[in-house]
């Protein structure tokens, strides 16, 4: 009698942990599929934003080259509702960001020890990180935006060439969100795979 009461103070000294844990993971992991189906919305988005501008690019130098002012503020134009779009989608992901980052916070909390407690918390600054990043991404897109829309209107050379390059710093800042994109797929992978383990 003894030896069955031990054994099943040991069993649920093992187990409840493990219990607990199988029923947070089919919330983790419809959470993880939305995150995948997001980072796949987010790829697309971020593909196109990068080809729009090398097309507004590709534009203006052509109407630079033409010297059509008619061109150039069509340019313009496209190029200010560009840089309204990205500013709600980076206001949009910073605060999917935010929500990762409390996600993540909450499953660190939920598990007290273990290999469980080291992967959340490995998850919580991965989150982190991303939200840093994104948040130095908007800043920047912002600051180009308050700059372009200061050169609005203004077509002298120093103007222009001054727009020319803060249309290539978009790109770049466009391409690297890609690069980010991939990595949190990445590790979206990872966080998948230790969540059936």
């Amino acid at each position: 009698m003894k030896k069955n009461l031990l054994a099943i103070v040991v069993a649920a000294t093992f187990l409840a942990p493990a219990a607990a844990l199988a029923q947070a993971r089919p919330g983790e992991r419809k959470v993880n599929q939305a995150e995948k189906r997001q980072n796949r919305r987010q790829s697309v988005d971020d593909a196109v934003d990068t080809a729009r501008l090398q097309k507004v690019l590709a534009d203006f130098d052509a109407a630079r080259a033409a010297g059509s002012a008619a061109k150039l503020r069509s340019v313009d134009a496209r190029l200010q509702a560009l840089m309204r779009q990205e500013a709600r989608e980076g206001r949009r992901e910073l605060r999917q960001d935010s929500r990762e980052v409390r996600r993540s916070r909450r499953e660190r909390n939920r598990n007290v020890r273990g290999a469980a407690r080291r992967d959340d918390r490995r998850d919580l600054r991965d989150d982190r990180r991303d939200r840093r990043a994104e948040a130095r991404s908007a800043a920047r897109r912002s600051a180009i935006a308050t700059e372009l829309s200061r050169l609005h209107g203004r077509y002298d050379q120093g103007a222009l060439a001054r727009k020319r390059s803060l249309i290539v710093e978009l790109i770049a800042l466009a391409r690297q969100e890609q690069r980010q994109n991939r990595r949190e797929r990445r590790e979206d992978r990872r966080e998948r795979r230790e969540d059936r383990r």
